[in-house]
């Protein structure tokens, strides 16, 4: 019993604390963001550019890797060509002897010589090579012209001095060729003028006589 009356007189000394009228404080509510200060306008402005220069990346290293497959190929040409270059040679020199060879009758080199001669023209042409034609006007690239010779038509190939070879595009060695020059009108009438005075100056020679 005396434990009961010790608790209720605790319980009127402390009195338990009125419910407030005011609801429970929460956590604050987040404030609005701000409006971004850049319009959409802006930022789609700025994607393009991001676009734009992705598209040019990409293709500066396309052409990078063109170039370096361009470089790769001319390099492994180079190589071919140098290691051509002896063939090239031996061609030119099987021809001069088969052509020394034709002038002698009952030449028994000549078989031989004309076996070997098609044997290195095979190899040649398993590597891509071949000739390069000697008609019509030079083109700088595949002729050298070394000299002019009178007739026509003028400007064009008159005779392949020494014959050159392309390895597909690559060009082993250029040919050599001479070209028609036509003598200028100017001279021919000169020429003309002069021939046919002397007959003149002879028959006046003779009148006088």
């Amino acid at each position: 019993m005396m434990d009961m009356s010790k608790t209720e007189d605790k319980t009127k000394s402390h009195p338990a604390a009125p419910a407030s009228s005011e609801p429970a404080k929460g956590p604050a509510p987040a404030s609005k963001s701000e409006p971004p200060a850049e319009s959409a306008a802006a930022l789609q402005s700025k994607l393009s550019e991001y676009e734009n220069d992705l598209k040019r990346l990409a293709a500066e290293f396309d052409n990078y890797k063109k170039r370096v497959e361009k470089e790769k190929a001319e390099a492994r040409a180079r190589g071919k060509a140098e290691a051509l270059a002896p063939f090239l040679e031996m061609a030119e020199t099987f021809e001069q002897a088969l052509a020394h060879a034709e002038k002698k009758e009952g030449s028994s080199m000549k078989e031989g010589l004309v076996l070997l001669h098609r044997k290195l023209h095979s190899i040649l042409a398993s590597c891509s090579v071949r000739e390069i034609e000697c008609k019509g006007l030079p083109n700088h690239a595949y002729h050298d012209v070394m000299l002019q010779v009178p007739g026509t038509p003028d400007g064009e190939i008159a005779q392949c001095l020494r014959k050159g070879y392309v390895m597909g595009e690559y060009v082993l060695r250029p040919a050599q060729v001479a070209v028609f020059a036509a003598e200028p009108k100017e001279k021919k009438e000169e020429e003309n003028k002069g021939g046919s005075s002397e007959p003149r100056q002879s028959e006046e020679k003779k009148s006088r006589q």
